[in-house]
């Protein structure tokens, strides 16, 4: 946790989101959770942890991000922005082992996600946390249900998650270009 003071002389103490976090909140704000920037806002205010050390519930829905960031000013909400971005990039990621998603297991995940699978702030942290089988050294089991997933998110933290949203991106642009080659090569 760090701890800022906005021009206006308050003092607030930020944490990141926590992964499983963002899934309970995008769990209250539905749809909203898939508009970027919305989101990013959201993400931004629900990391407020304390107000002059009046601690701030997390918010669950909509009106009640809301309400929190009418209390702020958008040079409030970039500073706000900039601390959190720079105690991110100072977090140490774990060791990951990913597999690539079987049909049978994306089939179960798309089961787990049931009634949250048009909500962005569930199912992306979905789909790259069931792609992992190994954290550190201890080898993960899929997850089975949906406390399972959150658990598994929450593990990750936002330093894994990144990680694996990142390896996987990697991997697949990766399996893109081979297939590129290959249709060139088969061309000639």
């Amino acid at each position: 946790m760090i701890t800022i003071k906005l021009n206006d002389g308050r003092e607030l103490a930020l944490d990141p989101v926590a992964p499983h976090e963002a899934m309970g909140i995008a769990e209250g704000c539905r749809q909203l959770s898939g508009i970027r920037q919305w989101w990013r806002m959201a993400m931004t205010v629900a990391s407020i942890r304390y107000i002059d050390g009046i601690p701030l519930p997390l918010p669950g829905y909509e009106k009640h991000i809301e309400g929190m960031i009418a209390r702020f000013s958008r040079q409030d909400l970039t500073t706000i922005s900039e601390a959190l971005e720079k105690q991110y990039n100072a977090q140490p990621s774990p060791e990951l082992e990913l597999a690539e998603l079987k049909p049978l297991e994306i089939l179960r995940i798309w089961a787990l996600i049931g009634e949250f699978e048009t909500i962005a702030g569930w199912v992306a942290p979905a789909f790259i946390a069931a792609s992992v089988r190994k954290i550190d050294n201890e080898k993960i089991s899929f997850p089975s249900t949906k406390e399972e997933m959150k658990a598994l998110v929450a593990r990750l933290g936002l330093a894994g998650m990144s990680k694996a949203s990142a390896l996987l991106s990697a991997r697949s642009a990766a399996e893109k270009a081979a297939e590129a080659d290959t249709q060139a090569a088969a061309k000639n």
